[in-house]
């Protein structure tokens, strides 16, 4: 429904005819857009970029929260 009222808007905005050669373009532009997306977020990943960091207890945090961690590293050994 969305493409729909997209496709829609874009004609009356432009006052032109619907063409399907601009829709198949369209589609193919955005085929590649996702492409890139998802090989720049993998080379993000292999750069560590995006990593997640182990639990320590050495920042200023709750007693709670320490308890919590350290549970959950004896749970892990």
């Amino acid at each position: 429904m969305h493409k729909l009222l997209r496709m829609i808007f874009g004609i009356l905005k432009n006052k032109t005819a619907f063409n399907t050669e601009v829709d198949n373009a369209n589609k193919a532009k955005s085929v590649e857009k996702q492409e890139e997306k998802k090989s720049a977020s993998k080379e993000k990943i292999n750069k560590g970029l995006y990593r997640f960091k182990a639990a320590s207890l050495d920042a200023p945090i709750s007693r709670t929260k320490a308890g919590k961690i350290k549970k959950q590293m004896t749970s892990q050994t």
